[in-house]
């Protein structure tokens, strides 16, 4: 299940969404989202069809660079990031603009409370989260996805820690994935600038992001994009399997809720 948040000026100040558009005159603003963040680039070009804003995109792959040039000034926005308190002291951030569904990839099914050495993405909040929340646990910080896999398969990390955005790389690495939102606390994420000047364009932001229509839309998009994966990963799970395919197969499933319902007419 996922949860996606409304702010309050949303709810109260009953505008439709043209409404909300407004002028900035000719000023491009520029943003950077990772090549796989389709969430963030939905994000940008609905604020941009809204708002009447010229985005431009300039490259940076790096997480940490990302929030390192919006820091210097070279970048205006980023979407999707984690509000923490020393992530405060750096930025100005947006009212909540959604929650991302939280992985635990490993190689064996172990649960939260069974890991004692997790790893993470360098730069991201969930490191601060953990160690604030779960002190017992150890966390390492990772750059490469590679190095993360080995660090698993050889036991130095009991698994890590991801966003949906990394499941297919995890999942075609051979790790199980397992969805922790309900047991990490995992705050929502929001648009971030450092720059005073666009300070007032965050709650126009946030309220064009809380539309009804465009939270069902970010829904659609995950859900569609998560199911995709699964399906692609069981493909590649049964040519790999040594099966005939040409042969009938004969699929048992178990009458086990919420996998298999059965419906009495």
């Amino acid at each position: 299940m996922f949860v996606f948040l409304v702010s309050a000026a949303f709810l109260f100040s009953g505008a439709p969404s043209n409404a909300l558009a407004d002028t900035t005159g000719n000023k491009t603003y520029y943003i950077s989202a990772h090549e796989r963040d389709f969430l963030a680039r939905f994000i940008f070009s609905t604020i941009e069809k809204e708002a009447n804003i010229a985005f431009e995109y300039v490259d940076y792959p790096d997480f940490s660079e990302r929030l390192n040039a919006i820091e210097s000034g070279q970048l205006d926005f980023i979407a999707n990031i984690t509000f923490t308190k020393a992530r405060a002291q750096r930025f100005i951030f947006s009212p909540p603009i959604n929650i991302e569904p939280t992985y635990l990839f490993t190689e064996t099914d172990k649960s939260f409370d069974d890991i004692h050495v997790v790893g993470t993405t360098m730069g991201t909040a969930f490191n601060d989260i953990i160690q604030r929340y779960y002190p017992e646990k150890r966390v390492l910080s990772f750059l490469d996805n590679e190095v993360a896999f080995e660090s698993i398969r050889s036991g130095d990390i009991d698994g890590y820690i991801g966003t949906f955005l990394q499941l297919e790389w995890f999942l075609s690495a051979g790790f199980k994935a397992t969805l922790i939102n309900d047991k990490v606390s995992i705050p929502p994420v929001s648009i971030i600038t450092n720059k005073s000047e666009n300070a007032p364009l965050l709650a126009k932001f946030s309220r064009i992001i809380a539309q009804e229509s465009v939270q069902k839309q970010i829904r659609s998009y995950i859900e569609s994009y998560i199911t995709e994966i699964a399906i692609k990963q069981l493909k590649n799970d049964i040519e790999s399997s040594g099966l005939n395919l040409e042969d009938p197969i004969d699929v048992y499933l178990n009458p086990r809720k919420p996998y298999v319902l059965r419906i009495k007419r």
